[in-house]
């Protein structure tokens, strides 16, 4: 059997794996998977970020720049608490629909701007490495939950990466995998 949940174009149809048949080999399904795409995938290296020009003052918030402006303060090690309620909007927006929108509007409950798309490849690698660098801080299940269905998402999307972005979700799944297994083996200390 073939691991279900990364078949077709899910940002189009995404996936919503509720009420799932049981499968005793899901995990085995998974790991096949996973070990697939990275073998058409680039070498693993995260993206190249640089911080974005002042956020304030727009009509809408643009998702990628909220994003590497999340993921550059988590590469230090460090995240403010704007951009920490922002990593939860985000990761809320993602789990309820399986898509983000390219912009959301400025005010509750930041609904997607009025023609934003939810195809840029870059925001959900983005998110990704913002789950796993705060996961690599707190352990919370619902990062890697998150993370998961995710991977899920861009890996339905393969065809349409460049090399930056394949390289960066290459990353992606090798940090999803040692999360995995770091949930599974209950070693905590193992560095991510």
């Amino acid at each position: 059997m073939t691991y279900p949940y990364d078949q077709g174009n899910l940002f189009d149809q995404p996936q919503s794996y509720q009420y799932s048949a049981y499968q005793p080999d899901l995990l085995a399904q998974w790991q096949r998977a996973r070990q697939s795409t990275l073998q058409q995938l680039d070498n693993p290296r995260p993206l190249s970020l640089v911080k974005p020009v002042n956020l304030t003052n727009q009509a809408n918030y643009a998702s990628e720049l909220l994003l590497t402006n999340i993921c550059l303060e988590l590469r230090q090690g460090k995240i403010c608490q704007k951009n920490e309620d922002w990593l939860v909007i985000f990761i809320k927006k993602f789990e309820v629909s399986k898509r983000l929108f390219t912009e959301y509007e400025t005010s509750l409950p930041f609904r997607p701007s009025q023609g934003a798309g939810y195809h840029s490849l870059t925001c959900y690698l983005l998110l990704g490495e913002a789950l796993v660098h705060q996961w690599q801080q707190t352990q919370a299940s619902y990062l890697l939950s998150c993370l998961l269905k995710l991977c899920d998402s861009l890996t339905s999307q393969l065809a349409l990466m460049d090399s930056s972005q394949s390289c960066h979700f290459a990353w992606l799944l090798e940090k999803e995998q040692a999360m995995v297994l770091q949930l599974m083996t209950g070693n905590k200390d193992e560095t991510i």
